[in-house]
């Protein structure tokens, strides 16, 4: 509830039109409860006085309408039973035929309109939730970030929550609420089929129409109840295998050497096959199951229809205006039937919003328990200074269960260090020594450190990744200039003269010329195609306009680039290329390079000299203190 009234109050323009068409809708809602009854038997009645009349030659045409009017309509239109003029029947039919077609104008506006305000409803909740759990996620601390760190699972499903989960609970949710409506309008059905039966009761039916009814609906109920729970069941299993059989399928598709090589491709077809088989069953037993939900309606509608018929047929031979009386009361039967039926299938479709529910609030309350983290931190502390070195005296702490127990457990400890401006630092360490750590610690996205940071503000840090990600569908220039749009870039362009030559021959140095006239040839398609070390070459020259239009723009600050192994997937010629680039760009720009790096000591020497962190030095086995804050 408190995220609901989060989402709403952020989101306030559609919070009211979410509200307004609620109203709307629920006032639509209680008409038809009140008139629709009569609305649909005005209509049906319509049709019974034509094709009655129509095909009664027994009679003047003249008497028959009287007769069939009244039997229908009761005495309102001819009380004698008789129309002395053609032009009696004329303006009696006339009658009965405006009657009819404001029902149809009434009936048809109610039905286009309900589902029309109701996909309003859908639109602004799933805007409000979707926007919110965004900037949770996006917008506020590098929460994004955070998640990998903290919780890797829910950062994993994160686009899956925001996206689908969110639509799922939006969507049954409405369907819940809906199913309240179709309650009470089939209450409403349940009204007049009361009243209607009572009436036959009244001109003289002896079969209790009312108490049959009411026994067969609650038979109905009962039976349904019993099929939507075991659906329930269905849906849910069905949901769970096809999840496996995705996992299982994605695995295949994504690690086909190692399956090959481990001679396991038998084993995993097996697998695969066990999984299709488990889900065929479940989706065999899910329509099945749909299917009976939709004949019990059916059969309710129907059974009634001839089972009624045929108890009251001595009554109707006696008198046949009855037929037109028990006609209304199959009418209103097969309504409620149909709004059953919605009912049921309505639940069946919202199965899925408690799990998708309890995965947007998970999702939500580790962002906030990361947020936590962040904000309660007293012994770290981060300096921006754009004017100063980088700097860190560090003690940083392993995520583990430790810190429960009210344990600290270090990864690094004892961690002090300045980066001279205008150098390039190597970062180096066994696998597992807190490369990665250190540089989440300098973005400051990593909760569970102690001591301090003296570094620049966020926009004069750039970071390149060791596999970089592209988005699909943008061309060359705004894949190179991310993340500006073209008016800035055109912008920049006149301003930093040589910006245009630099880029030029970046592009030249880095072999990107090629990757350039398929980017011109296909622009939006040619990111998809890059291989790993074309990731990385492309990445790398994001990084370097970056920092030139940084360094025009600030010309005394200190700028600081981040490597994290941005050049490993390189063969060797390139990687002397690029790292020579790099040298070009720290001697002109006066950067900080900090760049993690596993390669054999001699290329260490040859790259860094002795500016290199090796982090191993102040790693700790284990360094256990008393209870942490």
């Amino acid at each position: 509830m408190r995220i609901w009234l989060e989402a709403l109050k952020e989101n306030r323009y559609c919070t009211t039109i979410g509200v307004l068409c609620a109203g709307t809708y629920a006032s639509i809602a209680y008409y038809e409860y009140l008139y629709m009854n009569d609305i649909e038997e005005r209509w049906h009645k319509y049709h019974q006085v034509f094709s009655v009349f129509a095909s009664t030659a027994s009679a003047t045409v003249n008497d028959t309408c009287a007769i069939v009017i009244n039997g229908i309509f009761g005495n309102d239109f001819a009380p004698n039973n008789q129309c002395t003029t053609a032009g009696d029947s004329f303006e009696m039919l006339e009658d009965v035929l405006d009657q009819g077609k404001s029902a149809v104008v009434e009936c048809i506006s109610i039905m286009f309109f309900k589902p029309v305000i109701l996909s309003f409803i859908k639109l602004a909740l799933d805007y409000s939730l979707q926007s919110y759990l965004k900037r949770k996620w996006l917008e506020q601390n590098n929460n994004q970030l955070g998640l990998k760190i903290c919780y890797s699972d829910l950062a994993v499903q994160a686009r899956e929550i925001i996206d689908n989960n969110a639509i799922r609970y939006i969507n049954g949710l409405v369907e819940r609420l809906s199913v309240v409506l179709e309650v009470v309008i089939a209450v409403s059905k349940i009204k007049g089929i009361y009243e209607k039966g009572r009436e036959v009761n009244d001109a003289g039916c002896a079969f209790d129409l009312v108490s049959f009814t009411m026994q067969a609906m609650a038979l109905y109920l009962l039976t349904n109840t019993i099929l939507s729970w075991t659906l329930g069941k269905a849906t849910k299993s069905l949901m769970n295998a096809s999840m496996v059989w995705r996992n299982q399928l994605t695995y295949s598709m994504d690690n086909p050497m190692q399956i090959e090589a481990a001679q396991a491709s038998a084993k995993e077809s097996a697998l695969l096959g066990r999984n299709l088989l488990a889900m065929s069953k479940f989706s065999v037993a899910q329509t099945v199951l749909e299917t009976s939900v939709t004949t019990t309606s059916l059969v309710l509608n129907f059974s009634l229809d001839f089972l009624i018929l045929g108890r009251v047929l001595p009554d109707i031979v006696q008198q046949p205006t009855l037929f037109f009386k028990l006609q209304s009361v199959s009418h209103l039967i097969n309504l409620l039937s149909s709004s059953l039926w919605n009912s049921f299938g309505k639940v069946s479709r919202a199965i899925d919003m408690a799990e998708s529910g309890a995965k947007i609030i998970s999702f939500v309350h580790a962002i906030e328990e990361y947020t936590k983290l962040m904000a309660n931190r007293p012994d770290f502390k981060v300096e921006r200074d754009n004017s100063k070195p980088l700097s860190v005296e560090l003690n940083i702490e392993k995520r583990s269960n430790s810190r429960v127990a009210g344990e600290k457990e270090y990864l690094i400890k004892g961690l002090n260090r300045t980066f001279e401006q205008g150098c390039i630092h190597g970062i180096i360490g066994r696998t597992g020594c807190g490369k990665s750590t250190f540089f989440n610690i300098l973005f400051d996205i990593y909760p569970f450190a102690s001591g301090r940071i003296t570094i620049p503000a966020k926009e004069n840090i750039v970071y390149v990744p060791q596999q970089a990600i592209f988005k699909v569908g943008q061309s060359w220039s705004d894949i190179i200039f991310y993340p500006l749009e073209s008016s800035e870039i055109t912008k920049l362009t006149k301003e930093i003269s040589d910006l245009s030559s630099k880029v030029a021959g970046w592009v030249r140095v880095l072999h990107l010329d090629e990757i350039q006239n398929r980017a011109e040839m296909d622009p939006l398609n040619w990111t998809s195609g890059l291989s790993g070390g074309e990731q990385q070459r492309v990445a790398l020259l994001q990084a370097f306009i970056r920092i030139h239009i940084r360094r025009s723009l600030a010309p005394t600050d200190n700028i600081v680039l981040l490597l994290d192994e941005s050049i490993s997937k390189l063969d060797h010629e390139l990687q002397d290329t690029a790292f020579g680039l790099i040298k070009d760009i720290v001697s002109q720009e006066k950067i900080t390079v900090l760049s993690i790096d596993h390669s054999i000591p001699q290329v260490l020497q040859d790259r860094y000299g002795s500016h290199v962190l090796d982090l191993g030095d102040y790693t700790v086995a284990k360094n256990v203190e008393g209870k942490s804050h």
